[in-house]
Order: C-alpha cells, then sequence, then structure tokens
C-alpha cells in the first residue's frame, strides 16, 4: 500500500472512530507504550465483610447498595472501564498471630490473569473472591483502592497495593 493510500484511509478510520494498525515490516521495530493507570476505585466504598455475590453483575447491585447505605455514590462509569492489560499483580497484607502470641503482617500477591482486559468491576470481583474469606475478619477490611507501585514482579506485569482501611 502506497503512503499517500495509507494516509487516506487513516483519516477517512480517524474520522468515524475507528483505529487503523500498520503491520511494521521486519526491518521496523513496533514498541505500544500503555499508560497505566496510577490508582483504580480510590472512591469507591466497599468492606470485605460483606458477602461475595457470585456474579460481577450481582456485585455492582451490592455495591449500589452499600453506597445507598452509607451515603456515598456508585461511578458505574469507572467500573466499567477497562484495565489497558491482560495481566497484573495485586498485593496486600493481612494481621494474624505467630506462635509466639504476636501480630504479623502476611504478604499476598494475587495474580490476574486474563485472555481479555478486565473491567474494574472484574478486578474488584476477583480479588474479593480470592481474598474476602481473609480479609472480612480483618480489622483493615474497607477497599480504599488499587494503587500502582513502582516495581514488576514479573517482565510486563505491573503490580497494584491493595489499599485497606479499618
Amino acid at each position: 500500500m502506497n503512503a499517500n493510500r495509507r494516509k487516506l484511509l487513516t483519516l477517512v478510520a480517524a474520522r468515524h472512530g475507528l483505529v487503523c494498525h500498520a503491520r511494521p515490516s521486519a526491518a521496523q521495530e513496533s514498541t505500544v507504550t500503555v499508560k497505566l493507570p496510577k490508582k483504580m476505585l480510590p472512591d469507591l466504598a466497599w468492606s470485605f465483610h460483606e458477602p461475595l455475590p457470585q456474579t460481577p453483575a450481582l456485585l455492582l447491585a451490592a455495591l449500589r447498595s452499600y453506597g445507598e447505605d452509607i451515603k456515598v455514590e456508585v461511578n458505574d462509569a469507572e467500573l466499567q472501564e477497562r484495565f489497558p492489560l491482560n495481566a497484573l499483580d495485586i498485593e496486600y497484607k493481612y494481621a494474624e498471630r505467630n506462635s509466639g502470641g504476636d501480630w504479623e503482617d502476611i504478604p499476598v500477591t494475587l495474580r490476574v490473569r486474563r485472555t481479555a482486559p478486565p473491567s474494574y468491576l472484574e478486578l474488584l470481583f476477583e480479588t474479593h473472591l480470592a481474598a474476602g474469606e481473609i480479609l472480612k475478619d480483618q480489622d483493615h477490611c474497607f477497599f480504599e483502592g488499587l494503587w500502582l507501585l513502582d516495581r514488576q514482579n514479573e517482565k510486563g506485569v505491573p503490580v497494584y497495593e491493595l489499599y485497606l482501611g479499618s
């Protein structure tokens, strides 16, 4: 395809809200830069004391009900946003008494690996599914968002910290 035709197709595609991708030749190098959110769902009100609904759709209904009870609005648009990658790690800590009777922080890493980028609602659902049993009895059981850390456990997979409040 010649350069003029490619420019015309790109302009037409852009005008109609389409994205046009060109395959690079073997001689060209292609890099994709993904802008990761620094934080996800920092204003969402949720408690891991709450029972986990069976599906993300039922979780959304539970979030709305929980929000009504405590007079906090649920941002549906934010919950439907999609994480830009198929994989991320979510880290958190919980407290447990050791054999000496002292409280000890236990670190946990949830590995989210999907075939398609998950919505923020799906991330919350998977987090509650994996961590809810542990967190429901903790002092710090209130969801306060996911915050990007400045490191990776696996190349190309970002790490987020699950902020928990009491």
